[in-house]
């Protein structure tokens, strides 16, 4: 009995391994199926965080119009530029 449990277990070369093509039919739909997951997830997960760089850098440019629009360090409106010098005159 113990001869028969060791041939059993023995894996070489020449051992033989019999699929039926439904079994390998499914495990290649799941290979597949687990492969197409996981790239639509690293795909969408790099999309947020270009999402989240790009909303940073808005962040980042709004602030400095927010602080330098008030002090005239970015220029001041046509109109505006009109109406100062009506005022003036």
């Amino acid at each position: 009995m113990t001869k028969d449990k060791e041939k059993e277990w023995i894996v070489d070369e020449g051992t033989h391994l019999t699929l039926d093509v439904k079994t390998l039919v499914g495990l290649l739909t799941i290979i597949i199926t687990i492969a197409t997951v996981y790239f639509t997830l690293k795909g969408q997960l790099a999309q947020l965080q270009l999402d989240t760089i790009r909303m940073h850098d808005a962040v980042e440019m709004n602030s400095e119009f927010r602080v330098k629009w008030p002090r005239g360090e970015l220029g001041a409106l046509p109109d505006d530029a009109v109406q100062d010098l009506k005022i003036r005159i």
